[in-house]
C-alpha cells in the first residue's frame, strides 16, 4: 500500500512507481492518475499563462495600440514553439495562437497514457518513460518495437523524464496538423464558455491511432468508467488522490460538523 503516499506528488527523484507489482486494481489505477496528473497540470499552467499574455496582447492591439518589442518577441517564440510562420504580429496572428496555446482537460491525458502504456507497465514506459506511444525518426532516438514491421524505421521515442513525455505529448495536440479538428473543437468549446471536457475533445483524435473511432470510443469509455472529469480541477486532482486516512479524518470532521445522520447527504450518496 506504499503507492498511496506517491499518488499526490507527480514525479520524484525516485522515478515512478512500479505499477506493474501493484496486484490490486483500485490501488494501480489511482497510483497510475496521481502520478501522472499533477505533471499534466504543470504543463496546463504554462499553457494558460501564455493564454493570458496572448489574450492581453489582443485587448490591447483592438484598442489601437502598438505591441512592445517584448510581446513581438514573445510572440515569434510560440510562433516556433507551435510550428507557425513568423510573421509580423497582427490580430489574425494572435487570433491563431490562441488556438495552439490552451489546455489539454487532464482527464484526456490521463485516459491515453493508460492506453498507451499500458497503465505505465510498458517497456516503453518502463524504459523509455514514453506514456503515449510517441514516434521517432532518427536512429537512437527511442526503443525498437520487437514486431516492428520489416523496412519501417521508426522508434518509439525516449525521454528523460516522465515530465518530458508529458510536456511532448501536449505540445503534439497543440502543434501537429493532424489534431487540428482537436483545436477546433476546444476553440469551440471555449467560446460556448463551457469546463473543457476530456470525452468531447476526444472526437478530435482520430488520427492519433490507425484505430479511429474505435480508440475514440475507448477513451471516452475510460473517462466514464474512471470518473477521470473530476481530475479536470486542482481540487478534483488533490480529492481523488489523497491518501486514505486523510479523506476518512475529513469524512469524520464533515459528520461531526453537520451532526449524527446528515453524513450521507453531505456526501452526495
Amino acid at each position: 500500500m506504499a503507492a498511496a503516499g506517491l499518488c499526490c506528488s507527480g514525479e520524484t527523484s525516485g522515478g515512478p512507481p512500479d505499477f506493474s507489482a501493484m496486484q490490486e486494481t483500485s490501488q494501480r489505477k489511482k497510483a497510475f492518475f496521481c502520478y501522472l496528473a499533477p505533471m499534466v497540470e504543470k504543463e496546463n499552467v504554462r499553457l494558460l499563462a501564455e493564454r493570458s499574455r496572448l489574450q492581453k496582447i489582443l485587448k490591447e492591439q483592438s484598442k489601437g495600440h502598438s505591441p512592445s518589442s517584448s510581446e513581438e518577441d514573445f510572440v515569434k517564440s510560440l510562433s516556433i514553439e507551435f510550428g507557425l510562420p513568423d510573421t509580423p504580429l497582427t490580430k489574425s496572428v494572435v487570433e491563431n495562437l490562441l488556438l495552439h496555446a490552451d489546455v489539454i482537460p487532464v482527464s484526456l491525458a490521463l485516459a491515453q497514457a493508460a492506453n498507451e502504456s499500458a497503465w505505465g507497465t510498458s517497456r516503453f514506459a518502463r524504459e523509455g518513460n514514453n506514456y503515449f506511444g510517441q514516434w521517432c525518426f532518427k536512429p537512437g532516438c527511442g526503443l525498437v518495437p520487437k514486431e516492428r514491421p520489416k523496412g519501417q524505421t521508426y522508434e518509439v521515442r525516449s525521454f528523460s523524464s516522465t515530465q518530458d513525455s508529458v510536456d511532448a505529448f501536449m505540445l503534439n495536440l497543440n502543434r501537429n496538423k493532424p489534431y487540428a479538428h482537436f483545436r477546433s473543437i476546444r476553440a469551440a468549446e471555449q467560446k460556448r464558455g463551457r469546463p473543457l471536457s476530456g470525452r468531447s475533445l476526444a472526437e478530435g483524435l482520430k488520427s492519433y491511432s490507425a484505430r479511429g473511432e474505435e480508440y475514440i470510443h475507448t477513451l471516452r469509455a475510460m473517462i466514464r468508467s474512471n470518473k477521470l472529469e473530476e481530475f479536470n480541477t486542482s481540487s478534483g486532482i488533490k480529492q481523488a488522490c489523497e491518501p486514505s486516512e486523510t479523506h476518512a479524518l475529513r469524512l469524520e470532521e464533515n459528520q461531526s460538523r453537520v451532526g449524527p445522520g446528515m453524513g450521507r447527504d453531505l456526501l452526495g450518496a
